[in-house]
Parts: structure tokens; sequence; C-alpha cells
């Protein structure tokens, strides 16, 4: 209970430092984007590149200041739900190839213990008369390696079918967790950070059954059997009749369990990843590729008062400088005087000066 009263109490602080921050940028933006539209076009000329130089340097420091904040507002969320996606594709990617590999180590079983026994009866033949090597019976050369190829298969027999009888169970196990990482993604009624805490949880689970699956399968052993069955018999001292016989018996088996060994050997080389919590701008950067449209619409957002600004700066001041009409004074306007003529009520000097007018 006092661990979830801090939890809340955090989240609350959390809450209001985000609040506070949000409230100065809004207000520092709105004063820069005036600042911006009104004051640097109309600067007087002379002082203009300087303020809108000093004005460009505080709106790209604001805007970076900006644009961090409302990158991590708005793609850290979808990052975060990117990364427990990610985190499933992962640890079920790694499941099913380990199920692959177990049963196709499983697969091999009925070939080891088709060796053992064609090994064991040569070598029965061997002993008993010499019918393989051609020589005389008894122990010599080709029942020794026959020896060693029966306890090879022998080994590789009993730890395959341990690996038959344990990996059934895990595999089974793993698809119930598999089966209950879809449940909890799609479940609507978990918070996010429950949701997260409870796909780590399963992903470990997870990751722990396939490491187990990853143990049954018997390399060592495998590789033992391969090499048994690949020996030059000429070159160690073998009858040409022995080579024959033996090269007859186990040629196919070897090549079947030399093609399989490197992509079983690689796939149990493979270690699951291990879940690491990362937070903030690393967690953005991880899946950048998918968040590019979103981290491109807040760059451009971040950007367009600096390019109005901009525009204003280099079209407003031209505007202004272009030649205007000559402006007069309101109520003096120029009017055409012209002479009057001469009648009997406006006598007229025919020299053109005006005498009074006589009362």
């Amino acid at each position: 209970m006092l661990g979830t009263q801090r939890a809340d109490q955090a989240d609350a602080s959390d809450w209001l430092v985000s609040v506070i921050i949000s409230a100065v940028l809004l207000v520092t933006l709105i004063g820069l984007n005036l600042i911006g539209t009104r004051v640097v076009p109309n600067a007087p000329a002379e002082s203009r590149p300087r303020i809108f130089i000093l004005w460009l340097c505080a709106a790209a420091f604001v805007g970076c200041f900006s644009g961090t904040t409302s990158v991590l507002y708005l793609a850290a969320p979808e990052a975060r739900v990117l990364e427990n996606e990610a985190v499933i594709a992962e640890a079920q990617a790694m499941f099913l190839a380990k199920s692959e590999a177990a049963t196709e180590a499983e697969s091999l079983l009925p070939l080891a213990e088709t060796i053992r026994a064609t090994a064991q009866g040569m070598y029965a033949q061997e002993l008993a008369n010499g019918a393989v090597s051609g020589d005389s019976s008894g122990i010599g050369r080709t029942t020794v390696e026959l020896r060693g190829v029966e306890t090879a298969a022998e080994r590789a027999t009993t730890q395959l079918i341990a690996t038959r009888a344990e990996a059934g169970p895990l595999i089974r196990s793993g698809r119930q967790l598999l089966s209950s990482l879809r449940i909890v993604q799609s479940e609507s009624s978990l918070s996010f950070e429950e949701k997260s805490l409870r796909i780590r949880e399963l992903t470990a689970q997870l990751n722990s059954t396939s490491e187990e699956l990853n143990s049954l399968i018997p390399i060592p052993l495998l590789r033992s059997l391969s090499d048994s069955l690949q020996k030059d018999w000429g070159r160690i001292g073998l009858s040409a009749q022995a080579e024959r016989k033996l090269t007859e018996a186990f040629a196919a088996p070897a090549r079947r369990i030399s093609g399989e060994l490197p992509a079983l050997e690689a796939e149990t080389l493979r270690k699951p990843q291990e879940v690491s919590e990362v937070e903030g701008f690393e967690l953005i950067a991880k899946h950048s590729g998918d968040l590019a449209p979103l981290i491109s619409v807040s760059v451009i957002i971040e950007c367009l008062p600096i390019l109005v600004v901009t525009l204003l700066v280099i079209l407003v001041p031209a505007a202004l400088s272009a030649p205007l009409p000559a402006a007069t004074p309101f109520g003096h306007e120029p009017r055409a005087h012209s002479r009057p003529e001469a009648t009997s009520r406006n006598p007229v000097y025919e020299s053109g000066s005006v005498d009074r007018i006589p009362l």
C-alpha cells in the first residue's frame, strides 16, 4: 500500500511538472511568434538583420526544446507499444526455432538406433568369423572401430530418448505461454504499465523454456557419432574388404547426420536476447524507422514559425519600399482657376484685372 501511494505521488508530481513545462513553453512560443510576425518585419532597415538573427537563435533554441518535448510526448508511447510487440515477436521466434531444432534432433533417434544395431551386428560377425574384414576372427582393428561406432550411437540414442521425453512437456508449456502473451496483449482492461510488466514476466518465462529446449539438443554426441562414421578406414589400417563394407553400411547415415548438424549447432549457439528496460530517446532511436512519420511531422511543425517569419522579413520590407503616389493633405486638393467672364454683373477690365464691384 505504501509503495502504491508513493507511486501515485510520483505520478502526480510528474504530471504537475509536465503541465508547468508545457504552459511555460506555450507562453514562450506565443511570445516569440508575436515578436517574429510584428516586430522583426517592421524593424528599422539598419537594425533588422541583427534583430532577426537574435530572434532566429532564440526561436531555434526554443524550437529544439519544444521539438524534444513533443517527440517525447508523441513518439514515446508509440515506441513503448512497439517495444512490447518486438519483445513478444523475438521471444516467440526464439521459442519456435528451438522447438523446431529439438524436434529435428528427435527425428535422428531412429537413425541412431539403426546405426547402433548395424554396428553391433557387424561387430558380432567380425568377432565370430572375421566376416567384415576377411581376416581371422577375434579382436582386431576392425572390431575396435565397430565398437567405437556402436558406443557413439548408443550414447546419442540415450540422449535423444531423453530429449524426446523432456521436449514434449516443454513445447506444450511454451505454447501455453504464447497463448497467455496474446491474451495479455489484447486485454483492454489492463493499464499500459500492468500490461508491459505482465509481458516482461511471460517473455522471461518463454525465454527460459527456450533455453531448456536448447540444452536438450545433443550436439556433442551427434558430432561424435558423425565423426565415428566418416573415418578414412583404409588409412587407419583396415583391410580393403572392411573399408568397403563399413562405407556401404555407414556412408548414407553419416551424410544425413553431417547435413543436419550445422543448422542444429547454429541454432544452439543463438541465445535469447535479454529484455532490457530502455526509455526516452534510446527507446525512440531503437524504433526510429517505424516512428519516422511521427517524428517528421513534429519537426515540420517546429520549423513552420521560423519559415513564416523568414518569409515576412524578406517580403514585407520589399513591399514597404515599393514607390507609392505622392500624398496630399486632406482638404487641400488643387483646383483649376478660370478667368471670370465680362458681364454686366461682373465688370472686368480689358487688362484682365478685376476691380471692385460698385455697391
